[in-house]
């Protein structure tokens, strides 16, 4: 009795072991967010998207809701790339409720990427639209300017 105590502990717990390293966690990220800041849901989606960077680890996936988003960190006009680590995927087009991955639509709810770090919609003195991705040994860079 304490064998079969002990095999389905195992089991149970190369289950849980297999199921945290292949499955990705989701960080939220919506400009519109009005709770904790923290990424955990949409209600507390962080609001900065660099800020979902930094808190990925290589195992989840970023959620982007909706709407343009900048380098850096809130007030650094000097950042002209997003920073994304290694084993990380991002996933935008969301209206900022959904469950699942397959509910987002890209066309219904674009997400943009600037370079105009002034915010001043000037698109010929200062806003480029052209990502460049660029990698080393442990994080991607994504230029925008």
């Amino acid at each position: 009795m304490n064998i079969m105590k002990i095999i389905k502990f195992c089991i149970l717990f190369l289950f849980i072991a297999l199921y945290s390293v292949f499955c990705n966690a989701q960080i939220f990220v919506n400009l519109n967010a009005t709770g904790a800041n923290n990424g955990s849901y949409w209600e507390n989606a962080f609001t900065v998207l660099q800020y979902a960077l930094d808190a990925s680890n290589g195992n989840e996936q970023i959620w982007i809701a909706a709407g343009t988003y900048y380098p850096g960190k809130y007030g650094d006009q000097k950042t002209t790339a997003f920073l994304v680590n290694k084993g990380v995927e991002v996933y935008d087009g969301f209206q900022g409720s959904e469950i699942n991955l397959s509910e987002r639509n890209i066309t219904e709810h674009p997400t943009n990427l600037s370079g105009d770090l002034n915010r001043s919609e000037l698109f010929f003195f200062e806003k480029q639209h052209i990502p460049i991705f660029e990698n080393d040994s442990s994080r991607i860079l994504i230029r925008v300017s």
